[in-house]
């Protein structure tokens, strides 16, 4: 008899990923890097592409974390990368890359031919927001402008916007104007709803510190601004209650010493 009693789900068709024990005991992996390629081993291998905003955004890591296990599961050699545009004329980065279960692909052997690559578990990644972007080829500043703001770009009037400029061809330098001016107007419609703010100075410096660093470095278009311009001036800087005149008087009388 055991120690344990486990409660399993049902092994719904769609909803359960299968894990080979060699990759379950495999000491070399990361747990990110684990976790990573269990969620491409549970994705379609022709629907989804291999992509850093999916993943990024589905384990909740940083772009940083998402490239050191994606080099931890190369070194393991679950992972092949190949740069499939490195003889062509293009600005676009796409990637090939291969995923083997078997932990076989050894990144020092010569990288195989397409047509291995086409018969393999291959996927495909522009390393930008797939919602967002169509398939045509994209500047490599651009791209790599986008993915600096990739928070920004959840808003949907933001992306749509954006994409219309790229299906225009419009220079970096052009998104980054637009981009800047939509966020300055943002903050000043945010800072002109204080209307009482001469009235509190001090708590009005902090409100316009923090109403910068939402909107400009955080990219949060969903600020609660009236919530944060009440808790700055009504508790952290809040006037101290002054009493009455009677009222002194009246409590120095009650506690007078002989």
């Amino acid at each position: 008899m055991t120690n344990k009693t486990v409660i399993r789900k049902e092994n719904l068709s769609g909803q359960f990923t299968t894990i080979h024990n060699s990759i379950l005991l495999d000491k070399r992996l990361t747990p990110i890097a684990f976790r990573l390629l269990t969620m491409i081993l549970s994705d379609s291998d022709t629907k989804f592409n291999l992509s850093q905003t999916l993943y990024v955004n589905r384990l909740g890591i940083t772009k940083q974390t998402f490239f050191d296990a994606l080099g931890n599961l190369e070194e393991c050699g679950y992972l092949r990368k190949v740069d499939i545009n490195r003889d062509k004329p293009t600005k676009k980065i796409v990637y090939h890359y291969t995923v083997s279960e078997f932990g076989n692909l050894n990144p020092k052997e010569p990288e195989p031919e397409l047509s291995v690559l086409e018969n393999a578990v291959v996927q495909e990644s522009a390393e930008i927001k797939e919602t967002l972007l169509p398939e045509e080829e994209i500047a490599t500043d651009v791209n790599e402008y986008l993915l600096s703001i990739v928070n920004l770009l959840e808003n949907a009037e933001v992306a749509d916007f954006i994409l219309n400029m790229i299906e225009k061809e419009s220079t970096l330098g052009e998104i980054k104007k637009w981009v800047k001016k939509y966020l300055t107007d943002k903050y000043n419609q945010e800072l002109n709803s204080i209307s009482d703010n001469k009235e509190h100075p001090k708590a009005f410096n902090d409100f316009k510190i923090w109403l910068k660093s939402e909107i400009f470095e955080k990219y949060n278009l969903e600020v609660n601004a009236s919530n944060k311009w009440f808790r700055l001036k009504n508790i952290k800087y809040a006037k101290p209650y002054e009493t009455d005149y009677e009222t002194k008087m009246g409590d120095y009388y009650e506690s007078a010493k002989d």
